[in-house]
């Protein structure tokens, strides 16, 4: 589907919110066949609702055979998912689709203790009691080394295992 052609459609709709019009090819200077289809694009992805659109992949020789007057057959509405669509910021979809990650203290202690059995920099001789050091820790400590390591991560991209073993046994 053309951008410019739903784009076209979005923004015919847009200034009539609440309100049902009418797409006519002369006024959007589009085909009734591409109208039409657009029509069922914009609907099947809920960003406008529409009445009068035809099934056919030839929608204009559906309507002649039928006999109706092709510039009134598609009657259209913008959704407020398609208001969203057009603003730059998302507008009220973007806020309310906003994901939140919670990561519990057990979660967190199996990264952590995935990332030192797979370290090729922690010698296997002091991998189990780093280990048990981690899943021994209390919530608090476990706290300040989840701090440390995100800290550390945003202000250098990456912990060595070194650092690791430091952070977890101090």
């Amino acid at each position: 589907m053309e951008r410019k052609k739903y784009m076209k459609i979005l923004d015919f709709l847009s200034d009539s919110y609440m309100c049902i019009k009418c797409l006519k090819p002369h006024e959007l200077n589009m085909r009734f066949n591409d109208i039409n289809s657009t029509a069922h694009y914009l609907q099947d992805h809920e960003l406008a609702e529409f009445r009068g659109i035809i099934p056919s992949k030839n929608a204009a020789s559906h309507v002649d055979m039928v006999g109706g007057d092709i510039e009134n057959q598609i009657y259209g509405s913008i959704t407020t998912k398609g208001l969203d669509y057009l603003k730059d910021d998302g507008g009220l979809t973007s806020e309310l689709n906003v994901q939140v990650i919670r990561l519990d203290a057990t979660t967190i202690q199996q990264l952590i203790d995935a990332k030192i059995l797979l370290s090729n920099t922690i010698p296997e001789k002091e991998k189990p009691a780093l280990r048990e050091a981690l899943k021994n820790m209390k919530e608090e400590g476990l706290k300040q080394l989840t701090t440390r390591l995100v800290s550390h991560g945003l202000d250098q991209g990456s912990v060595t295992a070194q650092q690791l073993v430091q952070w977890i046994t101090s």
